[in-house]
């Protein structure tokens, strides 16, 4: 049975502020093509961020790993938490209801 974990992400106040519109702009897409990068090797349940008054400001991604420290690398090494922009914590998660979790 696979073990879950999940990175909670929050925006890190003051984080990219020296960072130009276009820097920001490749760190998005290099974050998406990470997440996409997880989802095509089946490692990736899903992930998202809040809606409304401050997108973004909080998001998670649900992912299988080995163990806490491989899931915390995995978490680490996204684009967006590398540089900065957020903060990742990273917690074993229980799925108790899902439709076709792999």
């Amino acid at each position: 049975m696979a073990k879950y974990f999940m990175s909670m992400m929050t925006q890190v106040p003051g984080g990219g502020e020296t960072l130009s519109g276009a820097e920001k702009g490749k760190l998005y897409g290099e974050h998406g093509t990470y997440l996409k990068s997880l989802e095509a090797n089946g490692s990736l349940v899903f992930a998202g961020y809040t809606m409304g008054a401050n997108p973004g400001e909080f998001s998670t991604a649900v992912f299988a790993s080995e163990n806490l420290s491989a899931a915390e690398k995995v978490a680490y090494a996204a684009p967006m938490v590398a540089a900065g922009l957020l903060h990742a914590e990273v917690k074993e998660f229980g799925v108790f209801v899902a439709r076709a979790v792999p």
